[in-house]
Parts: C-alpha cells; structure tokens; sequence
C-alpha cells in the first residue's frame, strides 16, 4: 500500500494587495501554517510521497523566508518522496524560485515542457509530469502520450481539463482515456469538488489549499490518495482532507421587505 498526498495551489508569498503591511504578512504567514499542518497531515498518516501541482509559489516574488521554510520542511520529512510540477504562475525559468533553491535530496522538480519521468522502484510508482516555461501553454500535454511503466503510473500536472483550446496545458478526457495514467493530480482549478474518472484513470483537482477571497469558496485542502494491489488487481482510493482552517462562503438575503438602505445593511 502506497499512500499520497495530493496538493497543489498553495500560491505561496501572495501579496495580498490593497491590505496593510502588517496584515497582508499575517495572511502570507497563515498560508505557510496551513501548508504546514497539511505537511503534519502527511507525517501522521505515513504518507510516501507528496504531489504539488503547480503554483507552490504566487508568482516571480519569494521571499527568502518562504525558501528556508520549505527547504526546512521538506528535508525533515527525509522518507517521504517530494514531486513539484511548475504552473502557470511560478514557471520554471532564469530567477524562479526553481532555479534558487536548494531542495534536498527528496525533492524532485520538473523543469521542461515535454513530459519527464521520475522512478521509484521502491514504491511501484512512476510519476510523469511536465513545468510550465512560460505563463503560458497553449499545447496539449497529454495528446499521443501513453503511460509505459510497470507498477502504478501517476501524473503532476498543472493543467485545465474544462477547456479544450485553454493556454494552460489543455487535457481532454480522451487524452486522459488513452494515457494509461492510474492517478492524474491536477492543479489550476481552485475550486473543483468531484473526483472524477475517465475509464480506468482517476484524476482531481485538489483545488488551492487555503481560499485568500471570496473567489476561493468553500472547504480548502488537498486528496490523500491510497495505492494498493490486490489479487492481482489495482486499486485507487481518493479521499479530500480539509486543512484550512477558515472558509469564504457566499450567501443569499432576502431583502426584499426591506424598505430602506440601511434596513438591507441591518
């Protein structure tokens, strides 16, 4: 049994414009703290590796903070497998926070448009992926690609599977139908309850991990996703785990008895 957590849209070092100084720190600290429990999370639950896809960072602005921490993190989790996929927003390129850190050894980043592989023999896992170069990527990822592993085939990607013609790595459901993939871990959507399978593929959004507006609605957090083999069979579970601690909800009032302005605002 192989046990993953899945992640993505962290959005790392926000600034958080047009808020104080002080808060917008606060918030930006809030982020880390919750990345942190869900890293807590993974520990708890034994977890082997650690899927981030896309947007661990907000943009080309990282603080040198923000670096320790993860640098920090990640090597005082030495037995879990760390696979990072460059999105849209924190692109793989000269100045990135790619470029800039020194991962430990049980990192692994994806640093080209075309697919990579990274093997772990000792997990029956392959996990393929891809970085974004650019803020763009107007190319199907996945269009003639086909899993050839043995063990369980896994994808990190940040991609957009709602748009056929996106400019952020556009996956249809017939590229998903025909990988051989056993798990893809999106990134990009921020809000994307369902789990969703295309023929024997299971593949998610594990949406941002903490809303920062009113935009990113709802419970936030990430899948933890188990492997396992049984009579000969493979088998997928993906489950969502809530790690952030607050949510933006919308609502609607009926004001339509209220006579006033300020009777609506009551």
């Amino acid at each position: 049994m192989v046990r993953i957590l899945h992640l993505a849209d962290l959005h790392l070092d926000s600034p958080f414009r047009g808020i104080p100084y002080s808060e917008s720190s606060q918030r930006r600290t809030a982020l880390r703290n919750v990345f942190s429990d869900a890293l807590n999370y993974a520990v708890n639950v034994g977890a082997d590796m650690v899927l981030l896809s896309g947007d661990l960072f907000d943009g080309e602005y990282y603080s040198q903070q923000t670096l320790d921490f993860l640098t920090e993190s990640f090597g005082s989790m030495p037995d879990c497998r760390f696979v990072i996929a460059p999105g849209n927003h924190d692109t793989y390129k000269y100045g990135s926070a790619y470029k800039n850190c020194d991962f430990p050894d049980n990192v692994s980043v994806f640093t080209h448009e075309e697919i990579e592989a990274f093997e772990y023999p000792e997990l029956g896992v392959t996990v393929y992926g891809y970085a974004f170069t650019s803020n763009s990527y107007q190319r199907r990822p996945l269009e003639g690609f086909t899993a050839a592993c043995d063990g369980f085939a896994l994808l990190c990607a940040h991609a957009d599977t709602e748009n056929p013609l996106s400019q952020y790595a556009p996956i249809t459901e017939s590229d998903l139908l025909r990988s051989g993939l056993d798990y893809a871990a999106l990134g990009h959507i921020h809000t994307k309850p369902e789990i969703m399978r295309a023929g024997k593929t299971v593949y998610a959004y594990s949406g941002c991990i903490a809303g920062r507006d009113f935009t990113e609605y709802g419970e936030k957090g990430g899948i933890l996703v188990t492997l396992d083999i049984k009579d000969g069979q493979k088998s997928v579970r993906a489950e969502r785990v809530r790690f952030c601690p607050w949510c933006y909800e919308t609502l609607g009032v009926d004001i339509s008895e209220c006579a006033e302005p300020e009777d609506a605002v009551n």
